[in-house]
């Protein structure tokens, strides 16, 4: 779930930055961008790429690790590890980055979103069907053929004489 609050910061962030003018330069004034450049474009562009490529990095290969745990104590404990791993870039941010530009992001002015019915029902509905295949995906190719084997285990050392 963690992820998919990653994936769904990334979609609202490209929405914004797609919605800002484009000019030969980039145009900040009292809080707000007014245009930005074609370069700065595809620098946001390409961090919001690689945001994508690490999350889904994490998410297959987290699927993978917490499948791949027996004990719920160890299947907590990845848990919030994984956890962590994702909020690194806000302790690299809130730690390295000067305090002035840390007040400047935060006294930037919101960009005013138009959300209406259908397209919260359709995001909500694309959300489902992200998660049932993330939960039911596993389950049939990693945790099933895990728990037939350890059945397997079990009959063969315990199941005899």
């Amino acid at each position: 779930l963690c992820v998919y609050k990653e994936y769904r910061s990334i979609w609202l962030g490209l929405e914004v930055v797609c919605r800002i003018p484009r000019s030969k330069s980039t145009v900040f004034r009292d809080n707000t961008f007014h245009s930005i450049c074609k370069g700065r474009l595809k620098m946001l562009l390409f961090t919001y790429l690689a945001r994508a490529a690490i999350a889904s990095l994490l998410l297959g290969a987290g699927i993978r690790w917490l499948a791949g745990t027996t004990s719920i104590t160890d299947l907590m404990l990845n848990a919030v590890a994984l956890n962590a791993i994702l909020d690194v870039d806000e302790f690299l941010f809130a730690g390295f980055t000067p305090i002035s530009i840390q007040l400047a992001v935060q006294n930037l002015e919101p960009v005013k979103m138009k959300y209406s019915r259908r397209r919260s029902q359709l995001e909500s509905f694309g959300l489902l069907i992200l998660l049932i295949g993330t939960l039911l995906g596993p389950y049939l190719f990693l945790l099933q053929p895990l728990a037939a084997s350890m059945i397997a285990v079990k009959k063969e050392l315990c199941g005899g004489n």
